[in-house]
């Protein structure tokens, strides 16, 4: 992913969520690089809010937390902080923290012309260091195509699964929930992404 710095200078993180604070765009911070991301389109910001109110619907009765916009997640402390589209934590914060979730144990990304590299690529990466993640899903937002990653008990090793139909749905076991394609997918008109 081509993505525009907005300075050669190095910031801190403190700098950083200074800037933050006072910018209109996100960015992510990148040990010590502050660089802007990429807008979303309405087919974009649509799955989004539709995994957001599924995850919601699940997992806030059950003491977790949603997330879907502003809040960052941290990769490495003081070096690395993204904005996942929507991500869930089911752990405690840290009394003094307003910005950063630690300890996020779902993370989905939905991808799109600029960013489906990034996600499936670097970024999974980068998400593969924080061990609290279980699962990571990819949601395209061009095509009926889900993606879900599930770290196996060998911590280093992940399973994958691919939803392409609206009538399949995708069934965690492990956090007993099931969620079909379709709700996803709802009023997503292709072709326009």
């Amino acid at each position: 992913m081509n993505v525009p710095v907005i300075s050669e200078k190095l910031f801190s993180f403190q700098e950083y969520i200074a800037f933050e604070e006072q910018s209109d765009v996100r960015h992510e911070f990148i040990n010590g690089q502050i660089v802007a991301m990429a807008g979303g389109t309405f087919n974009h910001n649509r799955i989004k809010r539709h995994l957001a109110r599924i995850f919601e619907n699940v997992f806030e009765p059950r003491g977790c937390s949603v997330f879907d916009d502003g809040v960052k997640l941290e990769i490495i402390e003081n070096q690395r902080y993204t904005y996942p589209d929507v991500f869930v934590t089911c752990e405690e914060f840290e009394p003094n923290e307003e910005y950063v979730v630690k300890s996020p144990n779902i993370v989905i990304e939905v991808l799109s012309n600029s960013t489906a590299e990034y996600d499936r690529g670097d970024k999974f990466k980068l998400y593969q260091k924080v061990t609290s993640i279980c699962y990571y899903i990819l949601v395209d937002s061009r095509q009926v195509s889900i993606e879900l990653f599930t770290r196996t008990d060998n911590r280093s090793l992940w399973t994958y699964q691919i939803f392409s139909e609206l009538t399949d749905i995708i069934d965690i076991s492990a956090l007993n929930i099931s969620v079909s394609v379709q709700s996803i997918y709802e009023n997503i008109a292709f072709g326009v992404a």
